[in-house]
Protein backbone atom coordinates (compact mmCIF):
# COMPACT_ATOMS: atom_id res chain seq x y z
CA UNK A 1 0.00 0.00 0.00
CA UNK A 2 1.49 3.32 -1.03
CA UNK A 3 1.25 6.62 0.88
CA UNK A 4 -1.65 7.96 -1.19
CA UNK A 5 -3.70 4.82 -0.55
CA UNK A 6 -2.90 4.93 3.15
CA UNK A 7 -3.88 8.61 3.38
CA UNK A 8 -7.13 7.87 1.57
CA UNK A 9 -7.87 5.00 3.95
CA UNK A 10 -7.14 7.15 7.01
CA UNK A 11 -9.45 9.91 5.73
CA UNK A 12 -12.23 7.38 5.13
CA UNK A 13 -11.78 5.97 8.64
CA UNK A 14 -11.95 9.46 10.13
CA UNK A 15 -15.14 10.12 8.17
CA UNK A 16 -16.68 6.86 9.41
CA UNK A 17 -15.78 7.70 13.00
CA UNK A 18 -17.10 11.25 12.67
CA UNK A 19 -20.38 10.01 11.13
CA UNK A 20 -20.82 7.68 14.10
CA UNK A 21 -20.42 10.61 16.53
CA UNK A 22 -16.98 9.47 17.62
CA UNK A 23 -15.49 12.93 17.94
CA UNK A 24 -12.74 12.50 20.52
CA UNK A 25 -9.34 12.88 18.79
CA UNK A 26 -7.74 10.45 21.24
CA UNK A 27 -10.24 7.80 20.17
CA UNK A 28 -9.35 8.48 16.54
CA UNK A 29 -5.66 8.04 17.26
CA UNK A 30 -6.24 4.86 19.28
CA UNK A 31 -8.44 3.21 16.66
CA UNK A 32 -6.17 4.09 13.77
CA UNK A 33 -3.09 3.04 15.76
CA UNK A 34 -4.51 -0.47 16.20
CA UNK A 35 -4.95 -0.78 12.45
CA UNK A 36 -1.53 0.65 11.61
CA UNK A 37 0.09 -1.64 14.15
CA UNK A 38 -1.48 -4.65 12.39
CA UNK A 39 -0.06 -3.42 9.09
CA UNK A 40 3.37 -2.98 10.65
CA UNK A 41 3.26 -6.45 12.22
CA UNK A 42 2.59 -8.04 8.85
CA UNK A 43 5.44 -6.09 7.23
CA UNK A 44 7.83 -7.00 10.05
CA UNK A 45 6.88 -10.67 9.85
CA UNK A 46 7.43 -10.70 6.08
CA UNK A 47 10.80 -8.95 6.41
CA UNK A 48 11.95 -11.35 9.13
CA UNK A 49 10.82 -14.37 7.13
CA UNK A 50 12.71 -13.14 4.05
CA UNK A 51 15.87 -12.41 6.05
CA UNK A 52 15.76 -15.66 7.99
CA UNK A 53 15.03 -17.81 4.94
CA UNK A 54 18.25 -16.58 3.34
CA UNK A 55 20.10 -17.47 6.57
CA UNK A 56 18.39 -20.85 6.97
CA UNK A 57 16.67 -19.83 10.21
CA UNK A 58 12.99 -20.14 11.04
CA UNK A 59 10.76 -17.22 11.93
CA UNK A 60 8.12 -17.34 14.67
CA UNK A 61 4.76 -16.82 13.03
CA UNK A 62 2.44 -14.15 14.38
CA UNK A 63 -0.46 -14.67 12.01
CA UNK A 64 -1.20 -18.33 12.60
CA UNK A 65 -3.44 -20.49 14.78
CA UNK A 66 -2.39 -20.31 18.45
CA UNK A 67 -3.91 -22.12 21.42
CA UNK A 68 -4.84 -19.64 24.15
CA UNK A 69 -6.67 -20.82 27.27
CA UNK A 70 -7.89 -24.04 25.62
CA UNK A 71 -9.16 -22.10 22.60
CA UNK A 72 -7.76 -22.20 19.07
CA UNK A 73 -7.34 -18.58 17.94
CA UNK A 74 -6.74 -17.94 14.24
CA UNK A 75 -4.65 -14.77 14.10
CA UNK A 76 -4.27 -15.12 10.32
CA UNK A 77 -7.58 -13.25 10.08
CA UNK A 78 -5.84 -10.18 11.55
CA UNK A 79 -3.24 -10.07 8.81
CA UNK A 80 -3.49 -6.61 7.21
CA UNK A 81 -3.68 -8.03 3.69
CA UNK A 82 -6.55 -10.31 4.74
CA UNK A 83 -8.48 -7.58 6.56
CA UNK A 84 -8.20 -5.05 3.77
CA UNK A 85 -9.13 -7.52 1.05
CA UNK A 86 -12.34 -8.64 2.77
CA UNK A 87 -15.32 -7.09 0.94
CA UNK A 88 -17.60 -7.82 3.93
CA UNK A 89 -17.09 -4.84 6.25
CA UNK A 90 -19.27 -6.33 8.98
CA UNK A 91 -17.17 -9.51 9.07
CA UNK A 92 -13.99 -7.42 9.12
CA UNK A 93 -15.24 -5.43 12.11
CA UNK A 94 -16.35 -8.60 13.94
CA UNK A 95 -12.90 -10.07 13.34
CA UNK A 96 -11.24 -6.96 14.76
CA UNK A 97 -13.57 -6.85 17.77
CA UNK A 98 -13.12 -10.54 18.52
CA UNK A 99 -9.41 -11.00 17.90
CA UNK A 100 -7.69 -7.68 18.60
CA UNK A 101 -7.94 -7.99 22.42
CA UNK A 102 -6.54 -11.52 22.18
CA UNK A 103 -3.27 -10.14 20.81
CA UNK A 104 -2.55 -9.20 24.43
CA UNK A 105 -2.10 -12.96 25.01
CA UNK A 106 -0.07 -13.78 21.89
CA UNK A 107 3.13 -15.55 22.96
CA UNK A 108 5.18 -14.37 19.96
CA UNK A 109 4.66 -10.68 20.75
CA UNK A 110 6.91 -8.77 23.13
CA UNK A 111 5.47 -7.75 26.51
CA UNK A 112 5.33 -4.13 25.30
CA UNK A 113 3.40 -5.11 22.18
CA UNK A 114 1.01 -7.27 24.21
CA UNK A 115 0.41 -4.37 26.59
CA UNK A 116 -0.82 -2.24 23.68
CA UNK A 117 -3.72 -4.62 23.16
CA UNK A 118 -4.79 -5.10 26.77
CA UNK A 119 -8.42 -3.96 27.02
CA UNK A 120 -8.37 -2.96 23.36
CA UNK A 121 -11.75 -2.32 21.77
CA UNK A 122 -12.83 -1.30 18.32
CA UNK A 123 -15.44 1.48 18.38
CA UNK A 124 -15.74 1.79 14.61
CA UNK A 125 -19.47 1.23 14.07
CA UNK A 126 -21.05 -1.46 11.89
Amino acid sequence: MDNASLQSLLKRLCNVLWSANVTNPITYVTQISYLLFLKMLEEMETDQRDTNSSNGRTTPQLFTVIRIDEEEVDFAKLRWSVLTSDPDNDRMLRTLRDLLPKLALHPALSPAARALFEDSAIVIPD
